[in-house]
């Protein structure tokens, strides 16, 4: 692995928290998850895969960890703000995690590399293609480099919808509200199949959207041209 340490999950960590969690997320928002059996098909298999998802809230990713469960999450590493890393009280969670550091204010070669290395070992990474949290809850145009790894990688695309996140805790916002939250897991997309059935016609902007398009409706959110 060219000498770098791949981040990898405490095991031990994920069995505290994610039942701990399941069981405050689910008296605190009435959280709700669906399309369980797809996730935790894909950390079954044990191959690289590609999470997707709609990011309305600082909340997303660990009610989609509460809700994928201790193998799945122990199989993917998700890239987090270079904030989260810095911060004493965050820094330690997110290694134990296994996130990846994030710098968002330069091109950080870094991070993408560590997310081929990733796939590359059989585990999967988790994206979100909006690039930002949406201010409004609506799903952000995709950007497309979650597809060219896709192809690259011949792995398949798990999209994740989230909804109800938005309205608990919003940018912005310090203290989440009781609001109920859903998070439904869709079942995985194979792009090079469907490029290949259009005779890889698409491009990875469509390929992109029609990425989007399963999640807007998984999260039961409206879209934002």
């Amino acid at each position: 692995m060219n000498g770098q340490h791949l981040p990898k999950s405490n095991r031990l960590l994920l069995r505290i928290l994610v039942p701990l969690g399941r069981i405050l997320f689910r008296i605190y928002f009435r959280l709700q998850c669906e399309g369980c059996e797809n996730a935790a098909a894909l950390a079954h298999e044990g191959k690289p895969f590609i999470m997707v998802m709609n990011h309305a809230s600082n909340l997303d990713a660990a009610v989609i960890g509460v809700c994928g469960g201790v193998s799945f999450i122990a199989n993917l590493s998700f890239p987090g703000k270079k904030e989260l890393f810095d911060n004493p009280l965050t820094g330690w969670l997110m290694r134990g995690l296994g996130g990846i550091r994030l710098d968002r204010e330069t091109l950080d070669l870094s991070t993408a590399r560590m997310i081929l290395l990733i796939l590359r070992s059989g585990r999967g990474v988790g994206v979100a293609p909006e690039g930002t949290r949406s201010p409004t809850g609506e799903v952000l145009p995709f950007k497309s480099g979650f597809v060219k790894l896709a192809l690259r990688f011949n792995v398949p695309v798990l999209p994740v919808g989230v909804q109800g996140t938005h309205e608990a805790l919003p940018k912005h916002a310090v203290l989440p509200r009781p609001q109920k939250v859903v998070v439904r897991f869709g079942k995985p997309i194979d792009l090079a199949r469907v490029a290949a059935e259009n005779g890889n016609e698409n491009s990875d902007d469509e390929l992109a959207e029609l990425v989007r398009k399963e999640i807007i409706r998984l999260s039961g959110a409206t879209s934002q041209p």
